[in-house]
């Protein structure tokens, strides 16, 4: 629950606390949304990569949802629920692995990014990919810190580290667009 004693019609705790500023709510939903229409590099990646920063970042609210994209580009919750053990998990490719590592030092430390974190992405994402998964990065890193800093909690029916228990199941969401109204 935010701690804002002032917040606006909507139909989520997040429509209700962003649409204090819609403006810039619109502009952060349109941003978000870019992400995954069409996606900026594999569906699967981008749901590992924002999992891995809602952990790093404690943030409850992102880990209680999973998009249908990656869900239907295969990532299944078990895979998805594994993220903390992507460096000895074999059901981490080795794309999985170099993207992991990487948004962890994006997230940690962004001046630890070597040109060797970079090239191991390059690997396996292009170039325009890479740079995708680069704005999603800052995206996903900045609005995280962003519903944790307004206190915004998680969607209504996940419940309090519905995501993080081993009891809770996520919630299945329909991917952001770039014209969507909510981002879940």
């Amino acid at each position: 629950m935010t701690w804002l004693p002032e917040t606006v019609d909507g139909d989520t705790e997040l429509d209700r606390v962003f649409g204090l500023r819609p403006e810039l709510y619109a502009e952060t939903r349109a941003w978000y949304g870019h992400i995954f229409t069409p996606p900026v590099c594999d569906p699967v990646i981008l749901e590992l990569v924002r999992l891995r920063v809602a952990e790093l970042h404690r943030c409850d609210s992102e880990l209680a949802i999973r998009y249908e994209v990656a869900r239907s580009a295969g990532l299944d919750d078990d895979k998805a629920a594994a993220v903390a053990r992507w460096p000895t998990d074999p059901r981490f490719s080795e794309a999985e692995r170099a993207c992991l590592a990487f948004a962890e030092a994006f997230v940690i430390d962004v001046h630890s990014v070597t040109d060797a974190d970079t090239e191991a992405v390059r690997r396996h994402l292009s170039d325009p990919e890479l740079m995708g998964l680069c704005n999603a990065l800052a995206c996903y890193d900045g609005f995280m810190r962003l519903r944790i800093l307004l206190g915004v909690g998680p969607p209504a029916g996940a419940g309090a580290g519905a995501a993080s228990s081993a009891v809770g199941r996520p919630i299945l969401v329909a991917t952001p667009t770039a014209d969507a109204h909510t981002l879940f």
